[in-house]
């Protein structure tokens, strides 16, 4: 998948604690729902007992491994297989005991599977999708309700294996959709940074011509056509420096510098910088001035509001 790897390393750790989050959530609806079901339908033989137990005991993992996420806030492949192990395992203790009043937890378990290659990627819903598999097969040799009834248990395989096989056709088409357009957006911005180069070579030239035209004797009307050519190149070169510094925020190459800054220093700073492009395009704004701080990239800033202003 395109993009800078930065980001793509910080969405996946988000999407993780995004996961550890909602795993909290759940777990505990889910384990006092297992218990109550194991303890209508009186399993009592100690692997049964034994799975619930371990499931129940599950609540205190899931905090664990939240701590775990926020206390290491990078990616950690070792991390991400340990907590869907886990995952799987618990829904293994559930699916065990019990009979159709827990076939529900097969929801929530192609819900995990899915999710988890929607977070981290095709190759995680590859194995998510065995790992289901083989949980739906252990809890099927443990659950004797599943064994008198094998249609239950090839209907979830077979869900198990068609849906995630069509999330992952959708996840490949729209990661080569990304890919596309993360290509087509680099190709525009070398073409702004190309263009915005080489154009501020000659713009600079033609500035100096008319800096010797100034000094060449000329009356009050000439001299007045020189200021409005000087006026323009001024305008001409503010857009190629807008363009520059958009392909350079598109390539990903800027890191901002955050600060507290006065937004009344700023404004000024910019006023100032294109009095002369407001005044020669006949351009009213009416200021109000505040007091405001901001906590920003003040060149940024500067950038994004020297873009407000016409250039003709």
């Amino acid at each position: 998948m395109g993009g800078a790897p930065e980001t793509r390393e910080q969405e996946s750790y988000d999407a993780e604690r995004s996961q550890a989050f909602v795993r909290i959530v759940f777990v505990p609806i889910l384990a006092v729902y297992i218990w109550v079901v194991a303890w209508l339908d009186n399993a009592a033989t100690s692997y049964a007992n034994g799975f619930a137990g371990y499931y129940f005991a599950y609540v205190p993992v899931s905090w664990l491994l939240l701590w775990w996420v926020v206390y290491k806030p990078v990616v950690y492949k070792p991390r991400r297989l340990v907590s869907m192990g886990c995952d799987y395992l618990a829904f293994f203790s559930a699916m065990s005991i019990g009979g159709a009043a827990l076939l529900p937890l097969y929801a929530a378990l192609l819900w995990v599977t899915v999710g988890n290659g929607l977070r981290f990627g095709p190759r995680y819903l590859i194995l998510a999708t065995a790992m289901a598999l083989v949980t739906i097969a252990l809890s099927s040799y443990f659950n004797a309700y599943w064994r008198e009834n094998p249609y239950v248990a090839l209907t979830l395989v077979m869900t198990t294996i068609l849906v995630p096989a069509y999330i992952y056709a959708l996840l490949q088409r729209v990661y080569e959709a990304y890919d596309a357009a993360h290509e087509a957006n680099l190709a525009k911005s070398r073409f702004l940074a190309q263009a915005s180069h080489d154009l501020r070579q000659p713009i600079h030239a033609i500035s100096l011509f008319t800096a010797c035209l100034r000094d060449t004797g000329l009356d009050r009307e000439q001299k007045q056509m020189v200021e409005n050519i000087d006026r323009s190149l001024h305008s001409v070169s503010g857009l190629f420096r807008s363009l520059l510094d958009i392909s350079t925020l598109d390539s990903g190459k800027v890191t901002p510098h955050f600060e507290v800054v006065a937004v009344q220093d700023i404004v000024d700073e910019v006023l100032t910088q294109n009095a002369n492009r407001a005044e020669w395009s006949q351009t009213t704004f009416k200021l109000v001035r505040t007091r405001l701080h901001v906590r920003t990239d003040a060149a940024l800033l500067t950038t994004i509001l020297q873009t407000s202003f016409p250039m003709r």
